[in-house]
């Protein structure tokens, strides 16, 4: 029986029930099936009560799993459910004349459903569509850059066809040099015969001809560091996993890539998902692990079959499975979906999340290296250092030491979005100027306006001022300033844009997406949510800027992860520099 939207619920709960080995660690997995096939996108009571008796464990299990992730619903969504972006890439770039749209010509409101059922709107988080910024989200496809009239006809077009239009293919923009994106462009994305005639597999092949000693000892002379925001060395870290000892270990590919402002890893899935695959697999090899995961953003699902695709044709090939290569290394692999937690993004979150349960941070020690996914050792590595490892193992380790910097070897790739006439995926070398970056591969500041700020490595990435952009995008010299790459992404704002009100853009981001275990985050982003409407809205106090200043700094040094601590980076970065715009609101 193929899995759809006719079958009745019991029938569908218990078909992907028996898809999942009737396995509560797999629940998250088989509720965000279960409402994908569902007619009016939500799991209802029965299917929960359901789901329980079969899985044998509470119903407030299920609910908790439900009422924590964006993705999924308790109650009836319209078949067609709009998602108006409200990330800051699309605060910038007008979401709100689109919203605007969106209710004129449906004739509801934001939060209603048309009375036929057909259609809802709701403003949601980032899903990392921010090159195309302003952009929409109808179920799994996205369509951005609208205009009236382009709207319009997207929605005409489903009221008359009862189906999605097809989207429009990225273009494909020149992307600076390529050594992580060399087959961007090369092959489809999908054949595994074009990936090994590129080179494909070699770096594999190179791993396991060294040994794993001497592959990591390549990886860390490279220089390279985790790509994800974290900036740990790549080669310590794989030197520390192997040094934890274990029948079974896991690797996870970290492709939850919930950062607005960033879709770096959205390209490198889409353009090269095999390189991202070798890069697990040599991980695999040199740590000694068993088993893995990509763990793929919910707002990606679109590319779910172009992932699975590939890991099949790797087991087809020898690569993935028993004795790959001949070599005795054994490894499997498995596509998961996250369902819109960007907290998921740590470490052990993102464990508990693939555990089939709310994705809460941990207390440490231990940490995920030593007891993570059902506390197996495990190596969490995001998509571009994957990559990475595939270049350096395939090339040797000299392909970045020859570019880059001293201290920032090698090249990244960058995300470009805002008030930019060419915004898009972008690999430069270490050392690259951001205002090259900007007025030169992102084509300047559109219509020819005068750069106000950007925002460096995402929502939790600093601030730089327009008159602090001529400096290197290095790992010394934003750190000289404060800053970091982050994410890779840079969020590019114009003379338009209110400071005060970008910073409540970022700061309702991280009061929406704070897990709420830790009392700083929890009780900090509520009383600064607060304090910054009144910034908006000319009726702050002194006062107000006094706590804002002391909560920001709690925040920094008492929050229990990495997304509490990092949001106090962009809101003392617009103080530093943005001092007078936040007095300049105060009630007098």
């Amino acid at each position: 029986m193929d899995i759809n939207k006719t079958m009745n619920p019991h029938d569908l709960a218990e078909k992907l029930l028996e898809k999942y080995d009737f396995d509560e660690k797999n629940l998250l997995q088989i509720l965000i099936e279960i409402q994908k096939n569902s007619e009016r996108n939500f799991i209802d009571r029965k299917t929960i009560e359901f789901i329980s008796k079969r899985l044998n464990i509470p119903e407030t299990r299920i609910d908790g799993v439900i009422s924590y992730y964006d993705a999924l619903s308790f109650t009836p969504k319209a078949k067609y459910s709009i998602g108006v972006c409200k990330g800051t890439s699309c605060s910038i770039m007008g979401n709100q004349t689109l919203l605007k749209w969106i209710t004129e010509i449906l004739n509801i409101s934001k939060d209603e459903i048309t009375e036929d059922g057909l259609f809802s709107i709701q403003q949601v988080p980032c899903f990392g569509a921010c090159d195309i910024a302003p952009a929409i989200r109808i179920n799994d496809k996205v369509y951005g850059q609208l205009t009236f009239e382009g709207l319009n006809q997207i929605l005409t077009e489903i009221i008359r066809n009862n189906t999605l239009p097809d989207t429009k293919k990225p273009d494909e923009k020149p992307i600076g040099v390529q050594v992580i994106t060399s087959n961007f462009g090369k092959y489809d994305g999908y054949s595994i015969d074009d990936y090994i005639a590129l080179g494909g597999f070699k770096g594999l092949i190179n791993t396991i001809a060294k040994g794993a000693e001497l592959s990591i000892q390549d990886i860390s002379e490279s220089g390279l560091q985790g790509r994800g925001g974290a900036q740990y060395p790549t080669g310590r870290k794989l030197s520390e996993s192997r040094r934890v000892k274990n029948e079974r270990k896991v690797v996870v590919c970290n492709a939850d890539e919930g950062e607005p402002g960033t879709f770096k890893d959205r390209e490198l899935l889409r353009n090269d998902p095999y390189k991202v695959i070798e890069g697990m697999l040599i991980a695999s090899y040199v740590t000694d692990a068993t088993e893995g995961f990509i763990y793929l953003r919910e707002e990606y699902y679109w590319m779910r079959e172009q992932i699975f695709h590939a890991i099949n044709r790797c087991y087809e090939k020898g690569y993935l499975g028993k004795n790959i290569l001949n070599s005795g290394h054994c490894f499997d692999l498995q596509l998961v979906s996250g369902a819109g937690s960007y907290v998921c993004g740590e470490g052990f979150a993102l464990c508990e999340s693939l555990e089939g349960k709310r994705g809460v941070p941990r207390a440490k020690p231990p940490y995920v290296k030593q007891a993570g996914y059902l506390q197996l050792p495990t190596l969490i590595i995001n998509v571009e250092t994957l990559s990475a490892i595939t270049v350096i193992m395939q090339n040797g380790y000299q392909i970045f030491t020859n570019t880059g910097t001293k201290l920032s070897p090698g090249t990244k790739v960058i995300s470009v979005s805002g008030k930019v006439n060419q915004p898009g995926v972008f690999e430069i070398p270490f050392g690259y100027s951001i205002k090259d970056i900007i007025y030169q591969l992102a084509g300047g500041i559109k219509d020819g306006k005068a750069l106000n700020f950007i925002q460096i490595g995402g929502a939790s990435g600093g601030i730089l001022p327009a008159s602090g952009i001529d400096i290197a995008y290095d790992y010394e010299t934003l750190k000289s300033v404060g800053q970091s790459p982050g994410s890779g992404a840079i969020v590019v704002a114009d003379e338009e844009e209110d400071i005060v009100e970008y910073i409540q853009t970022v700061q309702d981001f991280f009061s929406h997406e704070s897990c709420g275990k830790c009392t700083p985050c929890r009780e900090g982003n509520r009383q600064l949510q607060s304090i910054l409407k009144r910034f908006v809205a000319n009726e702050a106090t002194d006062e107000d800027l006094s706590r804002y200043k002391a909560i920001v700094k709690t925040l920094e040094v008492a929050s229990l992860c990495g997304s509490g601590k990092t949001e106090a980076v962009p809101l003392k970065c617009a103080i530093q520099y943005f001092e007078e715009s936040f007095i300049s609101r105060l009630k007098r």
